[in-house]
């Protein structure tokens, strides 16, 4: 008989599968979320039962449970901590929206901020002043802040196919696109101030008059890095669909 599942070992694989949604069919990530079982100081368990688990978080975060289709372990404690952990949401949302309303300026074409310049807490305090950083040496100082030496991982994360970030990371990518830039900005879990000196490096910057930019502004202050929440939110501000980060195609996109 299998060992039964704890709620705290159900929040630690949910709190994943809202961080990473679809990751749950990636290679590592069952042995990512057993590192993390372990660490929490849990018996450890099969990579098998560690990827139905998050396979049944998977069919509660796409609402397909509802349509029929039968949890791993059929169990209800599953989508009863998703519900929980995703009703948690709403106040960030709400949040979100009140930080959307105050900066929202359509009268504002443009306008950059660099908030809070603190050398103890950005990826560079000189970064802000020096013009000569490049996109491939900021990406290449965040994946050595983050701790990250496998491309792959990353590309995993943000839903980005590995040839496109390598090309980025060498400088050899000729048609950068600001959503490129914002979705590793989001993958990395930047602050407000890493994701402007990135987006800087690259030749952009968020706008107060374009709503698109004035969303993702406030996702990454309120540090909301969930892809599908994202849409959501640009959806709600009425952002058109082939505008969204993640759009149609985009392994993140849910209509």
């Amino acid at each position: 008989m299998a060992q039964r599942w704890s709620i705290n070992e159900d929040i630690i694989i949910c709190q994943e599968c809202i961080k990473y949604p679809g990751a749950y069919s990636k290679k590592g990530y069952a042995e990512h979320l057993a590192y993390l079982l372990q660490e929490a100081g849990y018996e450890p368990r099969s990579i098998r039962s560690i990827q139905h688990r998050a396979y049944a978080f998977e069919i509660v975060r796409s609402g397909r449970h509802q349509e029929g289709r039968q949890l791993p372990y059929a169990s209800e404690q599953v989508a009863e901590v998703y519900k929980v952990l995703s009703d948690e949401r709403v106040s960030k949302h709400q949040e979100i929206s009140a930080c959307i309303e105050e900066l929202y300026n359509p009268d504002e074409e443009t306008k950059v901020e660099l908030t809070n310049l603190n050398p103890n807490n950005t990826i560079g305090y000189q970064c802000a002043v020096d013009q000569k950083k490049t996109l491939p040496m900021m990406l290449q100082r965040l994946l050595d802040l983050r701790g990250i030496k496998r491309h792959q991982d990353l590309c995993d994360i943000l839903g980005m196919s590995i040839n496109t970030f390598n090309a980025l990371i060498r400088g050899k990518y000729t048609n950068v696109k600001k959503d490129s830039v914002l979705q590793i900005c989001i993958g990395l879990e930047l602050c407000t101030m890493q994701a402007e000196e990135l987006l800087d490096s690259a030749g952009f910057s968020l706008s107060y008059g374009k709503m698109k930019d004035v969303v993702i502004r406030a996702c990454i202050q309120h540090r909301q890095y969930n892809p599908i929440a994202i849409n959501r939110e640009l959806r709600d501000h009425g952002v058109k669909e082939e505008d969204l980060l993640y759009p149609k195609g985009h392994p993140f996109y849910r209509p």
